[in-house]
């Protein structure tokens, strides 16, 4: 994963460490009102990815179940919710949306860009200086294109 930036959108650029340009795609969801951002070692004991797809629709979703009992007003506010679920190497990202997401392929990761990684999580305002740097160099790189 190269990021997740919710800015009243959810949008998750994604790398493709195997190809060898290591393309990188956008997902946006346009509204998600739950999500969860979690290291795929989470997930060992789990039922795991048998779909072998780096995109599912959970259809049984505990997660989506457990909210409903914690937030009885989710599907007030958020009809129709469906429970996404996006696998990297390194991370999954578990959305509940009713909106589907729009992917977008943008091209070849920028040869000076770092390797996608492991997410890091940065706190507002803690890691403020931080964010400001990392949306800077998201935006230079959206202006390249």
């Amino acid at each position: 994963m190269v990021s997740l930036v919710d800015d009243g959108h959810l949008s998750i650029t994604l790398e493709d460490a195997r190809h060898p340009e290591r393309l990188r795609y956008r997902i946006t969801f346009e509204k998600a009102p739950l999500y969860r951002n979690i290291y795929e070692e989470y997930r060992i004991n789990e039922s795991g990815n048998s779909a072998r797809s780096w995109a599912t629709i959970v259809e049984e979703s505990g997660w989506l179940s457990l909210m409903r009992q914690r937030e009885p007003l989710i599907d007030v506010h958020s009809r129709g919710l469906r429970h996404y679920r996006i696998w990297t190497e390194d991370d999954v990202v578990e959305v509940l949306s009713n909106t589907p997401p729009l992917v977008d392929q943008l091209g070849p990761a920028p040869a000076e860009a770092a390797r996608a990684g492991k997410s890091r999580v940065l706190y507002h305002p803690e890691d403020r200086s931080e964010i400001d740097r990392a949306f800077e160099n998201i935006i230079a790189d959206e202006r390249k294109k």
